[in-house]
């Protein structure tokens, strides 16, 4: 069976354990916060969440952890087989981890400190965020899937890159990912109807709300 490190709070926790359920996979779930410890740093050298043990070691690294996957489980798929149809999943999943949790993730400090943000980091902040969104909805093709007909990888990292940002753009720029995406929020609705996606919420929001309320 299969090890998964991290917590539901973090939304890259959350696209392996979907990951990891919508193929139906077995997998043992250990409770642990990012840490710079000695011992955690031998199995996540950056000191990061998630983590996978396999029977042959640790894998760390969102996207490596859910290609991996694919490579040992590919019954149920979340890439397509064609090489182009795959380098258009594997797009937007790396677009939604870097323009869109990456211009979301340096204001994390100022959400769980309290402190309020500058007018003019935050215009930067929603112009960035803004680019980000937008590049996203240029690169999609919803139908009724992020990337077409089926179901896939890319689905799983926007929804929860877009919820971390839709979070951190709630809480201290005043504003939702729907005003700065509207092209995307059907499809985020149909994401989060999802009955495997209720699930994984479910263990997020509440995660969310034991670390909000420290």
């Amino acid at each position: 069976m299969f090890k998964l490190y991290g917590a539901p709070i973090s939304n890259y926790y959350s696209i392996v354990k979907l990951a990891m359920l919508e193929k139906g996979l077995d997998f043992e779930e250990i409770y642990t916060m990012p840490s710079q410890a000695e011992e955690f740093l031998t199995i996540s050298p950056l000191g990061k969440i998630p983590v996978l043990e396999v029977r042959e070691g640790f894998i760390t690294e969102t996207q490596v952890i859910v290609e991996f996957l694919e490579d040992i489980y590919a019954e149920i798929p979340l890439f397509p087989k064609d090489p182009f149809e795959k380098a258009a999943v594997r797009r937007l999943c790396h677009m939604s981890e870097k323009y869109i949790d990456g211009a979301a993730r340096p204001l994390l400090t100022a959400v769980f400190g309290g402190k309020q943000l500058e007018d003019d980091k935050k215009s930067q902040a929603v112009a960035q965020l803004k680019k980000g969104v937008t590049a996203l909805e240029r690169m999609a093709t919803v139908k009724p899937w992020l990337a077409g007909e089926n179901f896939s990888a890319a689905d799983i990292f926007a929804y929860y890159c877009c919820g971390f940002a839709d979070f951190i753009a709630g809480r201290c720029l005043d504003i939702s990912l729907d005003e700065l995406a509207p092209g995307l929020s059907q499809w985020r609705r149909r994401m989060a109807e999802r009955e495997l996606v209720i699930e994984v919420d479910r263990a997020q929001q509440v995660d969310m709300q034991k670390m909000l309320k420290k």
